[in-house]
């Protein structure tokens, strides 16, 4: 569309041009069965075909054509069908105009822009729905600036159930989003039970793809995922149909759920699916064995740290019998197995509710949302009960060992001198005490890979301050470690550097490189070089320098968001990280995070540049977490990053907790080999069952929760 043309044309796919209804009809009278090409392109199709139907080419001989020598047939459509054709004796019912799209919005308004913004009150809602006190009759306020920066209000909070809202100001535009997560111990019972939830995400969405076909037409959306704690959906489309989209989705998981339990006697085409859903999680079940070496390496590590975590191999004990030649399942997952573990997940069970509601939505709208919800899930599930904080699932993650731990962890090697055997307490490298080595699955895998995960603790020993501080180490290390690991040393195309937290809030500094020329033990002798050349680089930095780099840092922190679903995103995100956690305390969502964070990192330029470091002094002031800081000069700042540079990162530290993930590829099976039984060495997942055992867990608090 040129940019002259009218604006009204704007929103068309292309420029209109005047109506001409001679130009219509000469254009029907084209449609008539005398000009109909029927072609039927089957990668199937037999040179011995014998459909006789009286449209069928199967009587004509093959021919094949000159350019790309592919066959084809072809032949005339007789008369008698042609005549049948214009002149049908009854009309096929299915051919039919669609109904009409009930999903299609017609009130665009602002609910920001409403003059008259009514009151909640009480007797206006179900009894299921139970107000906070502060919340029972509050008002959305009228003020029309932009809020982006005004979190969420709490105007549910009973047991078992949270709601947040928010009417959004800033974007402006007519569409709402419902997100919500059930909690349920249920689904990461056993792997079976996440397995078969995981079945009934895929039937499901398979059977809502035609269901809401009209919805996604016009703007609508919808996602339904399967986690360890639970499910999780979102909804989003035009505020005016919000309530049918939710209607629809929430009542079709109770009526699949119901037909699933009846057997596939009764819904044969819903079993086919439920198998075709079983053969597809199973591919991608085995397809996860030939991932790349260092997703496989990311894998193992956190299968080792995480405390309760299932392995790919359970999911695929769950699978046994499954496409077997005897046509046997044996202990195979049934469609009626997979309805009842649902249903006691989502709808019938000791379950916990959180829902936000954001966008051009008022408070009595968002809680008009939440009693649909309620009513069509719980309101006639005779075994439904709150969740109590007690059976909240909770995951945390184990303390890698230092290197002395692991002498005590890992048995003695023998040394023969002067004809005496002598045990000594070894462990595989001066620096990383733990090491868990795998070959590739895919046997045309070559590449290496490691991942090295440097533990700095847990979040609520860290606090504001550690958190800030060791985002700015990792900010500063990518393109150190990248230059040096990649572009000088060219070990790998791929080197990466970065921050992780595992279950429960342990935080790790973690360095990942991929090679195909360099083996894994030598890739590690390189990291601990770059790591002294890193500290190196900190030592020589000025503090203006790491002034500038924490700008950076809060620039990025504090970058605003650019469209509706980004705010959403974001403040469901910290209502989701509370999930875990039990007591008011723990469980409230602190929205001012990241400015707090982002406050650790200011500097006060016109502080003197000789204050001491915070960590300078008592030892027993370094672990004391801070999560309202004052300000600090950019010295300061230094001195805090070598501090926890040498507290954790630096390999003469005694507190160092460091563990590699090697996976080589299948032109260096031999080394793996030599290593297995070697002191320091998991070589198995038995042998990571067993070490795991010796390991205590991190703190699982939260460190928005520290006075």
């Amino acid at each position: 569309i040129n940019v002259g043309d009218d604006p009204a044309t704007l929103l068309r796919g292309s420029k209109a041009e005047a109506f001409s209804r001679d130009a219509v009809q000469d254009f029907m009278g084209f449609l008539h069965p005398e000009n109909a090409l029927i072609t039927v392109n089957d990668s199937g199709l037999s040179s011995t075909s014998t459909d006789k139907s009286e449209t069928s080419a199967a009587t004509s001989e093959w021919k094949e054509e000159k350019w790309y020598g592919a066959k084809y047939r072809q032949i005339a459509i007789a008369s008698e069908v042609m005549e049948k054709w214009n002149q049908p004796p009854a009309i096929d019912p299915l051919l039919k105009l669609p109904d009409l799209n009930k999903f299609i919005p017609s009130d665009f308004s602002l609910r920001c822009e409403d003059d008259d913004l009514s009151k909640v009150k009480a007797d206006e809602l179900s009894p299921t729905v139970v107000k906070t006190a502060g919340n029972s009759h509050s008002s959305i306020d009228a003020d029309k600036k932009d809020n982006q920066r005004d979190p969420p209000n709490k105007v549910v909070d009973q047991n078992g159930l949270r709601v947040w809202t928010k009417m959004d100001r800033t974007f402006r535009v007519p569409k709402t989003s419902f997100a919500v997560s059930i909690t349920s111990p249920k689904v990461y019972q056993t792997p079976r039970t996440i397995t078969l939830c995981r079945l009934f995400e895929k039937v499901l969405g398979d059977d809502l793809n035609s269901l809401l076909y009209d919805a996604m037409s016009t703007g609508s959306s919808y996602s339904i995922s399967v986690t360890p704690s639970g499910f999780r959906y979102m909804l989003g489309g035009y505020s005016e149909k919000i309530p049918d989209l939710l209607n629809t989705v929430t009542s079709r998981i109770v009526s699949l759920i119901g037909e699933m339990k009846e057997g596939k006697e009764l819904h044969p085409d819903l079993h086919s699916k439920f198998q075709k859903a079983t053969i597809n999680l199973l591919r991608q079940t085995k397809n996860c064995q030939l991932d790349s070496p260092l997703e496989t390496a990311n894998y193992n590590g956190r299968v080792l740290i995480e405390e309760s975590v299932w392995h790919l191999d359970n999911y695929l004990d769950e699978f046994v019998g499954v496409g077997s030649d005897d046509g046997q399942d044996r202990d195979s997952m049934t469609m009626e197995e997979c309805a009842i573990v649902v249903e006691e997940s989502i709808m019938n069970g000791r379950l916990a509710t959180e829902a936000l509601v954001m966008g051009n939505i008022r408070n009595e709208g968002a809680l008009e949302l939440v009693e649909v919800l309620q009513k069509i899930l719980f309101e006639n599930s005779p075994n439904y009960r709150p969740l109590s904080p007690d059976e909240n699932p909770s995951f945390r993650s184990l303390k890698l060992p230092t290197k002395e731990e692991a002498k005590i962890i890992f048995p003695p090697s023998a040394a023969v001198t002067n004809g005496v055997k002598d045990m000594i307490l070894e462990t595989p490298s001066a620096g990383i005490p733990t090491i868990y080595q795998s070959v590739a699955v895919n046997e045309n895998e070559n590449n290496n890979a490691i991942e090295i995960t440097m533990q700095t603790g847990c979040e609520s020993q860290l606090g504001y301050e550690g958190i800030a501080i060791l985002q700015l180490i990792s900010h500063m290390a990518y393109p150190s470690a990248f230059n040096q690991l990649r572009t000088k040393e060219q070990l790998g195309y791929i080197v990466s550097c970065f921050l992780k937290s595992t279950a429960g809030g342990a935080v790790a500094l973690c360095v990942d490189i991929q090679s195909a020329t360099t083996l894994p033990e030598v890739l590690e002798e390189r990291f601990e070089a770059w790591l002294v050349l890193f500290r190196e680089e900190l030592e020589m930095m000025t503090p203006a320098a790491i002034a500038m780099e924490a700008e950076a840092v809060i620039a990025g922190m504090q970058e605003r968001d650019q469209t509706l679903s980004q705010e959403i995103s974001r403040y469901w995100g910290e209502i989701l990280g509370t999930q875990e956690y039990v007591g008011k305390k723990f469980s409230e969502p602190d929205f001012d995070r990241i400015d707090k964070l982002a406050g650790v990192l200011m500097c006060d330029n016109s502080a003197s540049m000789t204050t001491p470091s915070k960590y300078d002094g008592d030892s027993s002031e370094k672990s004391k977490p801070i999560s309202q800081p004052s300000k600090k000069t950019a010295l300061d700042l230094k001195n805090q990053i070598i501090d926890i540079f040498d507290k954790y990162l630096a390999i003469s530290s005694q507190d160092r907790r460091v563990l590699s993930a090697r996976v080589y590829g299948h032109t260096s099976k031999e080394m793996f080999e030599n290593n297995i039984g070697k002191p320091g060495f998991l070589s198995s997942y038995d042998d990571v069952r067993q070490f795991k055992q010796y390991l205590s867990s991190w703190p699982n608090a939260p460190y928005w929760g520290q006075p």
